[in-house]
This record gives structure tokens, C-alpha cells and sequence, in this order.
């Protein structure tokens, strides 16, 4: 019985630590988009979000289509740390993704 306890364990804190190896992952990539979007000028910095805004509206909010939902998911972490993404830019970003389910 104790060797399955201790498979049983060791599973557990393999999970676990692939969890927080996922968790680092995401808030480096977000760093790594937040430092790409800061080095840019205030007038490219606008532009791009502006078009990128504009794009995402097209494809991931009107059209909706089930084959772009990485893409638009993706786009919408970009977008989101723009700093001229303010309440209503988010308002937008949640309208393309699924509603919850129970």
C-alpha cells in the first residue's frame, strides 16, 4: 500500500508543478508582450492599436468563426496590454469570447 501512496504523490507533484511551469510560461509571455508594446513610440503604439482593435472587432466579434478562436485569443491577450485598452476596448474583448457554460 505505501508505494501506491507514494505513486499516488509523486503524480500529485508532477501535476503540480507542471501547473506552476504553465502559470510562469503565461506571465512571462505576457511580460514578453508588455515589453514589445512599451518600446514602440506613442504614435506607432496608437497605430497599432488602433488597427489591431479594428481587426479583432472584424474577425472576432462580428464574424465569430469557431476555426479563429486561438487566433482571436491570442489577439485579445496583445490587445489587452496596450495601455490604451481602457474599459470599453475590454468590453469588446469579452464580447468574442464563448459565454460559460455550467
Amino acid at each position: 500500500m505505501r508505494s501506491g501512496w507514494r505513486g499516488t504523490l509523486g503524480g500529485l507533484l508532477v501535476l503540480v508543478f507542471l501547473f506552476a511551469t504553465w502559470l510562469a510560461y503565461l506571465a512571462w509571455s505576457r511580460g514578453e508582450k508588455r515589453a514589445a508594446v512599451e518600446q514602440l513610440a506613442p504614435a506607432e503604439r496608437r497605430i497599432a492599436f488602433q488597427s489591431s482593435l479594428e481587426s479583432f472587432k472584424r474577425l472576432c466579434v462580428e464574424r465569430r468563426d469557431p476555426a479563429l478562436e486561438a487566433y482571436c485569443r491570442d489577439q485579445a491577450e496583445v490587445i489587452e496590454v496596450f495601455p490604451e485598452c481602457d474599459a470599453a476596448c475590454r468590453e469588446i474583448l469579452a464580447k468574442s469570447r464563448p459565454p460559460p457554460t455550467r
